[in-house]
């Protein structure tokens, strides 16, 4: 039998739970887009098929943009403390990156619809 040791805790003390609850949290941010259909059906009926489904695709490519973010950017970050013992330049690009966000975010104007008689 292989010999305990007393008193070593596990550096992944309750680690299941944190997985527990970054799934669930994971799951209701899909659950989101599953709703979907029900949202869709209280849009205004002026709106198109095509009008019905951009918010449903803008949704899909932020949580794709969101996942591979937090995969390679924390990987990058990593390998960019490894080369200058700092995170700083890594902070510096997160606040970039947020600045860019933002300003596309203003930026950005409603979509202009025709009225039906002029659509036809």
């Amino acid at each position: 039998m292989p010999a305990q040791i007393h008193g070593a805790e596990s550096p992944h003390k309750n680690i299941g739970w944190r997985v527990v609850f970054a799934g669930v949290g994971i799951n209701l941010a899909l659950g989101i887009l599953y709703t979907w259909s029900v949202i869709a059906a209280g849009l205004p009926e002026k709106w198109t098929q095509s009008d019905k489904s951009w918010p449903y695709a803008v949704a899909c490519l932020v949580f794709t943009a969101w996942g591979v973010g937090g995969f390679m950017l924390a990987k990058l970050a990593g390998w960019v403390y490894d080369a200058t013992n700092s995170f700083n330049f890594a902070y510096y690009c997160s606040a970039a990156l947020l600045v860019v966000a933002a300003a596309m975010t203003f930026a950005l104007k409603p979509p202009h619809h025709l009225p039906a008689e002029q659509a036809a």
